[in-house]
């Protein structure tokens, strides 16, 4: 009997044993599809927008403020009627509008986790109000709409430390918000300042609505109107068209040459914006003025002195009063003369409504009739290729060695006089159109295609040369 109560014992017991396995086993189960479960809505608590309230069209002002021992730093950004924004903390600068709307995008659409929510871990990430670095959010009466804290301790990689306004909830951001502000290495070591934020166009007009155009140059003491137009009205074709109202323009203007000039200026960038007070500027006695006007009001580029002779960049003083340095290239741009909005084929060649032409070379000359020059379309194609290089506005031509009288059928004729002056190992083609006193450059391919190659001219037809050797 006792070894059948053992065993009934023992039977139990295992039962026992097992059912609690089995119990174990569904609650473990059971926790571990719960966890599976409710890990997603975790993580989408933790790990989410932080709820920024920017709302750019209320914005008017932002300053960023950066503090270190015995120092502070600040940026100001102020947006103008007509959503414009200026640097009033760097001498009223043009601020990049891109870059401000970018940074309120950016700033507005930061993810993050939380990870303390007790004033007394600051100091853990640099984050209270006299430590850490700040960005206020203002709007037109000076209320602030949002201000964010941002810790001096990196949080690593491209992550930041950040809170909001007197919240001690501490978050860790998807954002590197010192990066953000060109700020770089270490935390106390980084500068907060303006350079990157700099809008460094020289001018911002409509080109539409520009009427007029005068550039003077001045070197050694003398002044010369380089450009002077004007869009001016036309009566007989009801419409505004460009004239030249100096002497320089020997030959038609292209509008559209004057529009991409002027669209050339305003896409100009300078390489760096400087203070307008801090230097003698060279800006009262200036190497070149530009003046434009729109619907009447002026625009003004003044051109100063070389920032040194090795690299003939110079300072730009742009209509708001703001001073930058210009590179050499973009010098360049804007110092013309009225030679850059000549037409194309300027001489107006038309092979069909030539008379003729005469070429003087030296002692050699070569004159084409209406049947000749039907021989030489190489030639004509050359001549209507011509263009001026430069003007020079104080050469004088005198003898020259080289002419070409064209006479079109209409009874209208020109002369383009010519000569090579050599001035040490250069050489230089100056010309002159005959009835204007002004003188011009063309560059060296254009002389020897004109007057270089005259032994090229066919003077007669294959089948009349053949009968001549016969």
């Amino acid at each position: 009997m006792d070894i059948l109560k053992n065993r009934l014992e023992a039977i139990l017991k295992n039962k026992q044993l097992l059912s609690l396995s089995i119990i174990f086993l569904c609650l473990f189960t059971v926790l571990i599809i719960k966890k599976a479960l409710i890990k997603p809505q975790v993580e989408r608590f933790e790990y989410r927008n932080i709820n920024i309230a920017i709302n750019p069209d209320e914005i008017f002002v932002i300053e960023a403020v950066k503090k270190t021992v015995g120092k502070e730093e600040k940026l100001k950004f102020e947006k103008k009627d007509g959503g414009d924004w200026l640097i009033t903390s760097q001498w009223n600068l043009g601020a990049d509008r891109q870059k401000i709307e970018n940074l309120m995008k950016d700033i507005s659409n930061l993810k993050g986790e939380l990870r303390s929510r007790s004033e007394e871990l600051f100091s853990d990430y640099g984050i209270s109000i006299d430590k850490a670095f700040s960005i206020d959010f203002v709007d037109k009466d000076g209320v602030s709409k949002q201000k964010i804290f941002v810790g001096t301790e990196k949080a690593g990689g491209e992550k930041s430390f950040l809170r909001k306004g007197d919240s001690s909830d501490v978050y860790i951001v998807d954002k590197d918000i010192y990066y953000m502000f060109g700020m770089y290495g270490k935390a106390e070591d980084s500068v907060l300042n303006a350079d990157m934020w700099v809008d460094l166009s020289i001018a911002k007009y409509d080109p539409e609505k520009i009427d007029s155009i005068r550039i003077t140059r001045q070197e050694e003491g003398l002044k010369t109107v380089t450009v002077d137009v004007k869009r001016e009205l036309d009566e007989n074709k009801n419409l505004k068209q460009w004239v030249s109202q100096g002497e320089g323009a020997v030959f038609n203007i292209d509008a559209a040459k004057i529009k991409d000039y002027l669209n050339r200026i305003i896409t100009t960038r300078a390489a760096k914006a400087v203070d307008p007070a801090a230097v003698d500027y060279g800006f009262a006695s200036p190497f070149l003025t530009i003046n434009f006007a729109s619907e009447g009001a002026p625009i003004d580029l003044i051109v100063g002195k070389e920032e040194n002779e090795n690299t003939n960049d110079r300072y730009i003083k742009a209509p708001e009063g703001r001073v930058y340095l210009l590179k050499r290239y973009g010098i360049n741009n804007i110092d013309i003369d009225i030679s850059r909005f000549f037409i194309d084929n300027p001489l107006e060649i038309n092979k069909d409504k030539l008379e003729s032409i005469k070429i003087k070379a030296k002692e050699k000359a070569v004159d084409l009739d209406k049947d000749r020059i039907s021989l030489n379309t190489d030639y004509i194609n050359e001549l209507s290729r011509f263009s001026v290089e430069k003007i020079l506005f104080t050469k004088i031509l005198k003898a020259p060695d080289y002419s070409i009288e064209v006479k079109k059928d209409d009874g209208t004729s020109l002369v383009l006089y010519a000569k090579i002056e050599k001035a040490g190992d250069k050489e230089e083609y100056i010309s002159q159109l005959s009835g204007y006193n002004t003188i011009f450059s063309i560059n060296k391919n254009i002389f020897d295609k004109l007057f270089g190659e005259l032994d090229k001219i066919k003077l007669e037809n294959e089948t009349e040369s053949a009968a001549v050797q016969r």
